[in-house]
């Protein structure tokens, strides 16, 4: 998958979920907070060209 690709991929997301203008910031990732508990990670990485979506399950 390209970087473009991802965030097409990203933007398209944003739309179903209601959230228009979602974009990756300077380190390919893009972090949805839900409820202020819980927040999903989707991050594009480069060398494998894979889009990853991934929550932390324990902070600090």
């Amino acid at each position: 998958m390209s970087l473009e690709n991802a965030k097409d991929n990203l933007k398209e997301f944003g739309k179903e979920l209601g959230l228009e203008g979602l974009e990756f910031d300077e380190n390919n990732t893009c972090i949805l907070g839900i409820d202020d508990e819980f927040s999903l990670h989707l991050t594009y990485e480069p060398n494998s060209k894979r889009l990853y979506l991934y929550s932390p399950l324990l902070d600090g």
